[in-house]
């Protein structure tokens, strides 16, 4: 059953990077609002898509940075 799940749910690459973007400007507006953080302080970087590199690992990461 929980193999069909993940089967169902797959997500390809730009959807992946779609996520990781909208997860960087969520925690960019965070950042900008309650963490008191100015804007000019903030850089968000592209986000990258990397496949799971340990063994028994599903899946694929997505990764954002902010510096």
């Amino acid at each position: 059953m929980e193999q069909r799940l993940l089967a169902a749910q797959a997500l390809g690459e730009n959807e992946l990077l779609d996520l990781a973007s909208q997860r960087a400007k969520a925690v960019e507006n965070w950042l900008l609002e309650k963490g008191h953080v100015s804007k000019e302080r903030l850089f968000v970087l592209a986000p990258k898509v990397e496949a799971a590199t340990e063994p028994g690992k599903d899946g694929m990461k997505a990764r954002f940075a902010l510096k």
